[in-house]
This record gives C-alpha cells, sequence and structure tokens, in this order.
C-alpha cells in the first residue's frame, strides 16, 4: 500500500523553540560563549548569532562587555515576560501537536489495518514495522492499538536500541518485507523522515511499494 510521502506538517514552530531554549540558557547562566550555545543548542554557530542579535533587537537580552573577549548577557525584564509567553506558547503548540497527530495517525493507522486485512497473505506477518522513532513515532505508537495493529520492530539509522521495549534495528536487517528474519505486513515511515533517503534506502533493501505507508 505505497502512500506518497506527504509535506512534514508536524513541525513546531522551531523558531519559538529556540528562542525560548536560548532565553532559558542565557537566564541560568549569562557568561556563555556563543560557540558553546550553539554547540548545546544543536545549531549552528551563525545561526545562533543571528537570534542573539534579534533577541537583543527586541529588547529582551542585554549584553555587557565585561572584558574584549568575555560578555555576559541579562534577560531585561521584557526578556523575562516574553520567555514566560514563549513558554505558555510553546506548551500550547505541543499539546495541539500531539492532538493533531493523534487524530491523523489513527485515521492513517486504521487504513493500514484495513489495507491488511483486505489483502491478508498467509505468508506475510501480521505485524508492523516503524521506520523512525522521535514525537511522531512515539504518538503513533500509542494509536496502534486502537487500529489493532502490532509492533514488531522499529527500523532507525540512529538513536536508541530499544522503543518502548521493542528493538530498534538499522535498515541493513530490511530485506524484501523481512525485519531480521521476521516477516510483517507493512513497513510504516514516520512524516519525520526524510522521503528522498528513505525512498533510497527501501529500494536498495528491495522492500516492495505496496508494503510501505507513508504517515
Amino acid at each position: 500500500m505505497h502512500v506518497p510521502p506527504q509535506p512534514n506538517r508536524w513541525t513546531l514552530n522551531q523558531r519559538c523553540e529556540q528562542e525560548l531554549r536560548l532565553l532559558d540558557r542565557l537566564d541560568a547562566t549569562g557568561r556563555v560563549t556563543q560557540r558553546a550555545l550553539a554547540s548545546e543548542l544543536g545549531i549552528a554557530l551563525g545561526l545562533t548569532n543571528f537570534l542573539i542579535r534579534q533577541l537583543v533587537k527586541k529588547g529582551w537580552v542585554r549584553v555587557t562587555r565585561l572584558s574584549p573577549k568575555r560578555i555576559r548577557y541579562l534577560l531585561t525584564p521584557t526578556g523575562v515576560a516574553a520567555r514566560a509567553r514563549l513558554t505558555r506558547d510553546y506548551l500550547l503548540s505541543s499539546v495541539e501537536f500531539y492532538r493533531t497527530c493523534r487524530q491523523h495517525f489513527e485515521q492513517q493507522l486504521l487504513l493500514v489495518a484495513a489495507h491488511i486485512e483486505a489483502n491478508r497473505d498467509p505468508c506475510a506477518g501480521q505485524g508492523v514495522v516503524f521506520f523512525g522513532t522521535g514525537d511522531a513515532a512515539d504518538i503513533a505508537y500509542l494509536c496502534l492499538q486502537r487500529a489493532g495493529l502490532k509492533l514488531l520492530g522499529v527500523v532507525a539509522e540512529s538513536g536508541p536500541p530499544t522503543f518502548f521495549d521493542h528493538p530498534v534495528f538499522p535498515p541493513t536487517d530490511l530485506s524484501a518485507a523481512t525485519l531480521a528474519g521476521r516477516d510483517f505486513s507493512m513497513l510504516v515511515v514516520m512524516p519525520s523522515e526524510r522521503p528522498a533517503r528513505v525512498r533510497q534506502l527501501l529500494q536498495s533493501r528491495d522492500v516492495p511499494a505496496q508494503r510501505v505507508f507513508w504517515l
């Protein structure tokens, strides 16, 4: 059951999140280099510099030069208020993200279950495999029971070795419609994964297109 990958609609407002993380970090310790901030936040140094300049421009952060090589960042009263608002907005966005994803995933996984039932192959496995982990996979896993599906395992190029006590396998353990030697009915690709990259990997492992479903 091959469904063309859709644009990723599940990304939260990254700019809002990055600003909030920066404000939290600067408030915790004002004496920090932009390079250290970039490393901690996992974003490019140039982006870190740009975001800090924007925070200063908005009046949320004040910069004090202690020496030619030492700078201290201080949150202004406006910055403290902005952080509270961003925290509230981020939490509300997270709740909406969860609700939207869950509703969509439940509908899509019910389609997967109906397709498996209508095209049941006695030689095929009765469970599904997830491709990808992360927030989207967490929510999709919670929707499996409602759809009457069983998770056999997870495929991911990196990450922890288990996912809700299920093993996580590298893509090299995929072969046609089997994962680590176990047959599966459908491989469900999470929306957070890169479609072109995943498609290339699945083709290299000879996974049948009719056994792939893109959430």
